[in-house]
């Protein structure tokens, strides 16, 4: 069973592509739920238009429903480009949207779709709404920039947190070709090149020395997914720093990959990929040091980013995922899974068709289990019981974490701060918008501690470990940030 996927590999024509399927998507989800917030207000958008028997049959009976209509005329997509303003349709135009692109849904989609997709771009590629700039909560971070970019060239920036060297700080590599690495400071060195078939997705301290190995998927002739005649790569091969091959795992780096999680316990981070077993289930495996094998599982749907924590208290760290053993993969019927343990209901989550799904784990209490963030809210796996975040003061709604995000990172972290451990968020006012400049902290009672309009778009937050302790990165339209 063969699988395709699409790979960023360089290029201002890639890059378009890359943006523009990231608005596809988004826009599709708008078209499904613009007015809700997934994970707060179960029962709306997608978790209930995929799940809810009598969503499912309004959308069979309401005709005029998106993506659910007679497919558009030629005249009916004339009408829709016509309607555009010119500055719409130049917006449109620098992404690689134009007149013959909106012709190619001719027959294919519905109009109400296809203008529903081209208000939401457009929508995403206006200008955002600043809030006035400057930190409102809280001792002001400080940021130092670490590199610089202009126009479509952020859509290249693809930062993987690793540490590379003998010294604690973090170090990026840059791109998805990984050719630099960038310090903390700003400073820039190369990466001398494995080879030209392998695409470096991410670093693994696989030996337990400190320094990273790196993670990679094969693409050469010489590969068994080639020699097979696959169409797409489902093992990754573990480079040391000088490009030599260490080993193999099975799994595919490009569609799930894990590396900071402690599957056996053992105080060191594991390392999961997601792929397919040979019947063409999706499956999990982690991997423990010198890359042995430490568990599987199979699951029909898991979260590309492998949302995990110790959400029992055992040391051991849960994997969140849907079984794939009967269950629908679109019923939110959440389970932990992990190794030693059967799949696990969670209280509050598994067996709720409402439920969202979890977006992350979240160890900020000084004891007990790490919460489950769904949403704005932060869930006691062992409990059931929910803690809402609270909302930065004269906002109505806000959304956390991942929008329009082209790094690694989902938009959350957790660092220490002033001695305390902090959940951390890019945050989005509303329900509408994909996107923000704003970032928020709260502590393991819910409190928002700390609130900075950064006064430009921000596309990504993960940790880093910086000089003096834990660090946020950011990613902006303008580049990266580090703080100090």
């Amino acid at each position: 069973m063969h699988r395709q996927a699409f790979v960023v590999s360089g290029g201002a024509g890639v890059a378009t592509r890359q943006r523009l399927g990231m608005l596809l998507v988004l826009a599709l989800a708008t078209t499904i739920g613009s007015s809700c917030d997934l994970l707060d207000q179960a029962g709306k958008g997608l978790s209930q238009g995929f799940s809810s028997p009598q969503a499912q049959n309004q959308a069979q009976q309401q005709g005029s429903m998106p993506g659910m209509g007679q497919p558009a005329t030629q005249a009916e997509v004339d009408a829709l480009w016509k309607a555009l303003s010119e500055d719409d349709k130049a917006l449109l135009a620098d992404v690689g949207i134009d007149k013959s692109y909106s012709d190619g849904f001719v027959g294919v989609m519905d109009a109400a779709t296809i203008g529903m997709m081209l208000d939401s771009q457009l929508e995403m590629l206006r200008p955002l709404e600043l809030h006035d700039a400057g930190v409102k909560l809280g001792a002001a971070l400080g940021w130092k920039s670490i590199l610089e970019v202009a126009g479509s060239d952020e859509y290249y920036v693809y930062p993987i947190v690793a540490n590379l060297d003998a010294d604690p700080q973090s170090e990026l590599l840059l791109t998805q070709d990984a050719a630099q690495i960038l310090e903390l400071d700003g400073s820039v060195r190369l990466l001398e090149q494995p080879a030209a078939d392998y695409l470096i997705t991410a670093a693994w301290d696989m030996d337990h020395d400190g320094i990273d190995e790196l993670l990679a998927m094969d693409f050469s002739s010489g590969s068994p997914d080639a020699a097979a005649g696959a169409d797409y790569t489902y093992s990754t091969v573990v480079l040391n720093m000088a490009g030599e091959r260490l080993t193999s795992l099975d799994g595919s780096s490009d569609m799930g990959t894990l590396t900071d999680a402690d599957i056996d316990g053992d105080g060191f981070s594991d390392v999961l990929l997601a792929g397919y077993d040979e019947a063409g289930t999706p499956q999990v495996r982690a991997y423990g040091k010198g890359g042995k094998e430490l568990w599987k599982g199979s699951m029909s749907a898991v979260s590309s980013t492998l949302v995990h924590g110790d959400i029992d208290g055992d040391g051991m760290d849960e994997l969140l995922g849907v079984g794939s053993t009967g269950l629908d993969p679109y019923s939110n019927n959440v389970q932990a899974f992990g190794l030693k343990q059967e799949a696990t209901d969670i209280p509050g989550l598994s067996g709720n068709p409402l439920a969202s799904p979890p977006s992350f784990c979240v160890a900020i209490s000084a004891e007990g289990p790490a919460s489950i963030l769904m949403g704005t809210s932060l869930l006691n796996a062992v409990s059931g019981e929910r803690l809402k975040l609270a909302r930065p003061e004269g906002w109505q709604e806000m959304q956390l974490g991942m929008g329009l995000g082209w790094g690694s990172g989902h938009g959350y972290a957790v660092i220490e701060r002033n001695g305390q451990r902090l959940l951390a968020a890019r945050i989005i006012e509303g329900l509408d918008e994909y996107r923000s400049d704003t970032i928020g902290m709260w502590n393991s009672a819910g409190e928002l501690v700390y609130l900075e309009f950064l006064g430009e778009e921000i596309n990504d937050l993960q940790a880093v470990q910086g000089d003096s302790g834990d660090a946020l990165l950011i990613q902006t339209s303008s580049g990266l940030k580090v703080s100090q």
